[in-house]
């Protein structure tokens, strides 16, 4: 993860059925940028207590848990996996990697700071 340092972006996400898998979101996200996003649910590993009046979710060193609320999609990650392993075989026969170095080199420039 650490070629994402580099890059100015707050956030960066994708879609995994976009690239011939199931149907998964994927969410890079800057840690100090975290705090400001507001979950919509609250479940699976992210509650570090419940009482009958609240709950309690994880501290922000547990970030990665503030986006997962409920069980891990295993086996949409696994997909994903096959899905890229299958993508890297494949003949190149578009553009798409060029396209691809264009959006990488220009998220790499310092325009937003």
């Amino acid at each position: 993860m650490n070629c994402f340092k580099k890059i100015p972006a707050d956030a960066i996400v994708s879609s995994a059925h976009k690239m011939y898998s199931a149907s998964l979101g994927i969410m890079v996200v800057r840690k100090d940028f975290a705090k400001f996003i507001k979950t919509s649910f609250v479940g699976g590993g992210m509650v570090s207590a419940v009482s009958k009046e609240s709950y309690e979710v994880l501290d922000s060193e547990h970030i990665y848990t503030l986006f997962e609320p409920g069980l891990q999609a295993w086996g949409e990650i696994i997909a994903l996996k096959t899905a890229i392993d299958w993508l890297k075989k494949q003949k190149k026969t578009s553009q798409i990697d060029e396209f691809s170095k264009d959006i990488f080199e220009f998220l790499k420039k310092p325009k937003w700071r």
